[in-house]
């Protein structure tokens, strides 16, 4: 292909080369629609859909097999750091640098409870194999437990 382009032998930093990737032969699909740096994510109990949390304040619901994006749920006045769902499926739990969390239906994508009280960003939550208590973490060296059925009542 050089000889049929003429490249001078000082050009030859310009050559094509074939490109080494870096992704794995195990890929199956990527999941592009964020603004920002995806932060987290977490599955459904059905296998059905993926949830992702972002940098650009958002949390996003995927099919897994199609790689479609179903919703996009907004609420939170910084980025989510995390997401889960609950043992049923019904709703997903997020954690943000505005000091929340926020619980979300799954099917509608309405907020259903702020939970505030953390001094500092929120990083991580999760939820009890009952779904009846969620934990969050938090920048201001702290663990929080909150009653989930009381809060989404």
């Amino acid at each position: 292909m050089d000889e049929g382009l003429q490249i001078p032998e000082r050009a030859a930093f310009l050559r094509v080369r074939h490109g080494a990737t870096r992704e794995s032969s195990a890929l199956v699909r990527n999941f592009v629609g964020h603004a920002d740096e995806v932060t987290g994510c977490t599955v459904t109990p059905d296998g059905q859909r993926v949830i992702s949390a972002s940098n650009d304040q958002t949390l996003k619901v995927w099919d897994l097999d199609s790689g479609r994006l179903l919703a996009t749920f907004e609420g939170h006045a910084d980025r989510v750091t995390a997401c889960v769902v609950t043992p049923n499926g019904h709703r997903v739990v997020s954690a943000s640098d505005d000091r929340t969390l926020k619980a979300w239906d799954l099917e509608s994508g309405r907020p259903v409870a702020t939970f505030e009280g953390h001094a500092s960003r929120v990083t991580a939550c999760a939820v009890a194999p009952d779904g009846r208590r969620v934990v969050s973490a938090s920048r201001d060296k702290t663990l929080k437990v909150w009653d989930f059925q009381r809060g989404c009542a």
